[in-house]
């Protein structure tokens, strides 16, 4: 099953039996992990078919397809090189092999084929015309089902668009031949619409073929150099698998097959008509069945499958009428009676003698002209024989490209193994030619040694194809986490090889190739600090290096929010909100702001703020009290907190200078800083409430110091809720500029040093909005919310004269 990392939302693909317990619940018993070498997979890329389970993966520039051939663990598979993979579509996995398309670039798409364990693919057509629309896409390749082994496939060309048809597989490609004998290849051939044109010029895709209709094929198109998308089609039928063509009716047509092919319904779809034409010779011949009505009909169905003659035609009235109109025929009528033994013929594909994919098919059908039904009891003979081996029964080997009739190395090629062979083994080494892997030959040529491998000694080879992967699948990790780290080595000697793994923290680790887990080489590493690394696997042999790199970022978690904002802010003015996140390691790291990012989110605004450096500026015309919610974001954690804020119409800050208090606290000391700032601000608001300066008559205090030279704090005034004397927060803040002239205001700090300001003043545009230190004053008690420290000893240099619990801050 494809299942979804919770966390990361990756795809992974993981084995498991179904078990029922006795309380109706499901429980999934693991089965062998075929997965453990794959790692992630892309989103919906699973496709199990047959023997074979398909997954993709994707890189950065390309996608990758891996393979499990019959339940065993997962292989990548390997294509031609030249062009970068970026989707596969799989279209058939019969007869133990896979037909692919894969999609190159936007409107280049190349069919291949696999051998039989689905692993090495070769290059079957070139240039199928194909659209992608994003969510889906498609080609124009067709399987025709009336005759094994035969696919329709439009492809590309310098002059146009022309069709290709397939007697084998994809072993072989040409053109079709034309129904007029005037139309001749090379230039002239039979080409037909698919779903290219119904897309993008609205012809109807018209490819008709049924299982039990053996050799009839109907399709549109048109006869000329390319398919035209301008001229007039007609509609032609194949009565021998696509080998000859027949004109069957002029213009676009839908039909019908009954009565395993020994019946034919038409219509002209799009058009309103009283006429639906049927043939009892398989299209020799046409007659007409008039209806009372005209219909635009949409479309015709078998009732209950192609061995009925019961046909049904639905559509709409062209009256105005658009409800639907079903017309039901029975064609057995127009038959004498049922098919006897003389009735029929024997038929083989491409001929009396020939063989398709090593197998001769020789299958009953009723004669053209035979007035006959074959009925739904209708079991149809066909037998089948063995052929022997000839070349067409091979095809070149991956890595190896037909020249002359010739299987030549391919360009791109060195001819080693493609996957791991050990030194002192041996590997089956190509000839150049491989047996088609759908094909049932026996004997002949295949005994011939032109066609078969050689086991040759493993070589010493160089590594490449190397591929490194993390658990931390999002390229981000926590600091003290252990990491595992997946190695993989698609090509190259890896027994005699040695490698080195550089951390990029100044830790390093040399190994030799262990797979306990098929095809991967884990190893574990856990990074202590913050930082971008480069982790580095250099591979060495004696016949030469290669490396591969992996980004992996490190960070520590979010564990809390410190936000500092106005518990009162003046309406219309901007006031300024900060947060520092709290990170949980205590490894003396200093986290980068610049992994973080915060988005804010106020009541009265629709739309969040991001920002990137932990501040933002808020105003609001209104008083009143407004929510503020602010989540932090690092690669690895998120954290949110949700505050309150109060806009108040009036508000007063006075700014105490105190030039003569140095301020020499070292910068890169941010915890120091913080709780420096706070403890003396709260100092400062304690010494104004309990010497009562400001009187009674304030609502509130509030103090933010500006880490300036010299050190200034400012003291934010606000109005009582209840004023019955009716003074203003600039009356109050006088109070305390005239303390301050009289020098009746010092500030302790630590348990021995007092500071006194030097000056006060009141500023009109509030500078600094951390006001995070406040209390309220009711009688002579002051509340503080703040949950930092209770102030620490300072010397008179406002140095820490005691440790500090470290907490990690940005």
């Amino acid at each position: 099953m494809e299942i979804a990392d919770p966390v990361t939302g990756q795809m992974h693909y993981k084995t498991c039996i179904i078990e029922w317990t006795e309380s109706d619940n499901v429980h999934c018993s693991p089965l062998t992990d075929l997965s453990s070498a794959l790692g992630t997979i892309a989103v919906e890329s699973l496709v199990v078919q047959n023997e074979y389970i398909f997954v993709q993966k994707n890189t950065q520039r390309s996608a990758e397809m891996y393979v499990s051939y019959r339940r065993q663990p997962f292989k990548k598979a390997y294509f031609p090189q030249g062009l970068e993979s970026v989707e596969f579509e799989l279209y058939d996995t019969d007869e133990h092999q896979v037909f692919v398309a894969v999609r190159h670039w936007t409107d280049v798409l190349n069919l291949y084929l696999s051998d039989i364990t689905g692993q090495y693919f070769v290059l079957s057509l070139e240039n199928v015309v194909t659209m992608d629309f994003g969510t889906f896409s498609f080609s124009d390749l067709i399987e025709i089902k009336s005759t094994p082994g035969v696919f329709l496939s439009n492809v590309r060309t310098t002059y146009g668009i022309v069709t290709m048809v397939t007697y084998d597989k994809g072993g072989n490609w040409s053109r079709l031949a034309a129904a007029d004998p005037k139309c001749r290849l090379p230039d002239c051939s039979l080409n037909l619409h698919m779903m290219y044109s119904s897309f993008k010029y609205s012809i109807p895709q018209g490819i008709f073929s049924k299982k039990n209709a053996p050799g009839i094929i109907i399709g549109l198109g048109n006869e000329d150099g390319y398919l035209n998308m301008q001229s007039k089609s007609n509609s032609y039928i194949s009565r021998d698998g696509g080998h000859t063509w027949t004109k069957l009716l002029s213009g676009n047509y839908q039909f019908n097959i009954l009565d395993q092919g020994g019946a034919l319904m038409a219509v002209q779809p799009g058009v309103y008509t009283r006429h639906i034409q049927y043939s009892t010779d398989v299209g020799g011949t046409w007659k007409p069945v008039t209806l009372n009505v005209s219909l635009m009909i949409d479309g015709l169905l078998n009732e209950p499958g192609i061995t009925t003659l019961v046909s049904s035609a639905y559509g709409h009235h062209q009256t105005g009428d658009y409800g639907w109109v079903v017309i039901q025929f029975n064609l057995t009528g127009a038959f004498s009676g049922k098919c006897t033994d003389k009735n029929y013929e024997h038929w083989s594909p491409g001929g009396e003698h020939a063989c398709t994919l090593g197998e001769r098919a020789v299958y009953q059908r009723r004669k053209q002209n035979a007035d006959c039904y074959n009925g739904q009891d209708y079991e149809r003979p066909i037998n089948s024989s063995v052929c022997t081996c000839t070349v067409e029964d091979f095809e070149c080997d991956y890595g190896y490209e037909n020249q002359a009739g010739q299987c030549v190395v391919a360009a791109w090629y060195d001819q080693s193994p493609v996957e791991d062979c050990p030194v002192g083994t041996k590997y089956s080494k190509s000839s150049g030619y491989r047996k088609v892997a759908a094909d049932k030959c026996k004997g002949g040529v295949e005994d011939d040694k032109k066609y078969k491998p050689t086991m040759t000694d493993c070589p010493v080879l160089p590594p490449g194809d190397m591929r490194l992967e993390s658990s931390a699948t999002t390229g981000a990790t926590t600091t003290g986490t252990n990491v595992t780290f997946y190695f993989r080595q698609g090509k190259g000697s890896k027994t005699t090889t040695h490698y080195n793994c550089t951390f990029g923290d100044g830790h390093q680790q040399s190994m030799q190739w262990n797979d306990t887990t098929p095809g991967v080489m884990k190893f574990t590493h856990q990074f202590l600090k913050v930082g971008t690394y480069h982790v580095t696997v250099q591979a060495t042999n004696e016949k030469g290096q290669a490396s591969v790199a992996l980004p992996l970022t490190v960070e520590d978690r979010i564990v809390d929010l410190e936000v500092e904002l106005p518990r009162g802010a003046l309406q219309n003015e901007p006031s300024v909100f900060t947060a520092i996140p709290v990170f949980g390691l205590d490894n003396g790291n200093t986290q980068d702001l610049k992994q973080t990012h915060f988005i804010w989110q106020f009541s009265h605004q629709e739309t969040p703020t991001l920002s990137w450096n932990g501040t933002v500026s808020f105003k609001c015309s209104e008083p009143g009290n407004y929510t503020v919610h602010v989540t932090a974001v690092n690669a690895v954690s998120s954290y949110h907190k949700a505050l309150t804020v109060r806009v108040y119409g009036e508000l007063v800050v006075v700014q105490l200078w105190f030039e003569n208090l140095p301020l020499e606290v070292p910068p890169s000391l941010l915890i120091n800083r913080i709780i420096f700032r706070r403890s003396f601000e709260k100092a400062v608001v304690k010494e104004i409430s309990e010497k009562k300066i400001l009187g009674t008559e304030v609502g509130e205090i509030q103090a933010a110091m500006l880490l300036k030279e010299p050190l200034r704090v400012d003291v934010v005034i606000l109005p009582p809720t209840v004023n019955k004397n009716k003074i203003t927060a600039t009356q109050v803040a006088q109070k305390l500029i005239d303390a301050v002239a009289a020098h009746n205001l010092s500030i302790p700090l630590g348990s021995i040093d007092t500071v006194t300001p030097t000056k006060a003043v009141i500023v009109k545009e509030i500078t600094h909005q951390w006001l995070h230190s406040y209390g309220k004053v009711w009688g002579s008690t002051v509340l503080f919310e703040d949950k930092f420290p209770t102030p620490f000893n300072f010397s008179f240099k406002v140095y820490f004269s005691s440790p500090v619990p470290m907490r990690k801050f940005a």
